[in-house]
């Protein structure tokens, strides 16, 4: 082997030795080769179980059939009512209330049926020559007033924030409103039937 093809092996090996090196100290300097061994578990008893818990203050009792169903038919209907507030009221004047049309798909006939006239109501009295407005809505939470599973029936509102532009997006305006909604199920399938903004 001639002295050139000796160095450059040399180097080669050498190249790689170095990024080895730094690959294993990158690893350990960002903690992937350190294992945290929490000391504090409980031991097992003899028949490798965890011991019984000594806290007398856990409620061990199960849940019923009744409040199973309760507490999911509220997660269903607590999802739709964020989805509709956040549909129903982010909206700007460029898309034509395409954010109602949207939400018309969670609203019973009779709400889907105003909703069209309301449109048409805004778009006789829409400016084409206004400069851009807009909101963005972000649902934060939901309170129940009334929520009857067997009835079909709902109350909720739902608190959202509400970041409105006008003409430029530089200083947008942020506000809190809460959105009452009525809710109804049917077919099976939870709607919302009326909705009014309160601020």
């Amino acid at each position: 082997m001639s002295k050139n093809k000796k160095i450059l092996i040399a180097i080669i090996v050498l190249i790689i030795l170095v990024i080895l090196i730094l690959i294993v100290w990158f690893y350990f300097k960002m903690g992937g080769g350190i294992v945290n061994l929490n000391t504090n578990l409980a031991p097992l008893n003899q028949t490798g179980q965890l011991p019984a818990s000594t806290n007398k203050n856990v409620n061990t009792a199960p849940i019923t059939p009744e409040e199973q169903k309760l507490v999911l038919g509220q997660a269903e209907v607590k999802r739709l009512a964020m989805a509709f507030a956040e549909r129903f009221g982010s909206y700007s004047n460029e898309s034509k209330f395409e954010n109602i049309k949207d939400a018309k798909v969670m609203m019973t006939d009779s709400l889907a049926s105003w909703a069209d006239n309301y449109i048409k109501e805004l778009l006789q009295k829409e400016n084409p020559d206004a400069s851009y407005s807009g909101v963005t809505t972000k649902a934060l939470s939901v309170q129940f007033s009334n929520f009857d599973e067997n009835a079909g029936s709902a109350k909720a509102t739902v608190l959202c924030q509400k970041i409105e532009n006008k003409g430029n997006t530089t200083n947008p305006k942020t506000s809190y409103e809460k959105l009452n909604l009525d809710l109804k199920k049917v077919d099976n399938k939870w709607l919302a039937d009326n909705a009014k903004w309160e601020k």
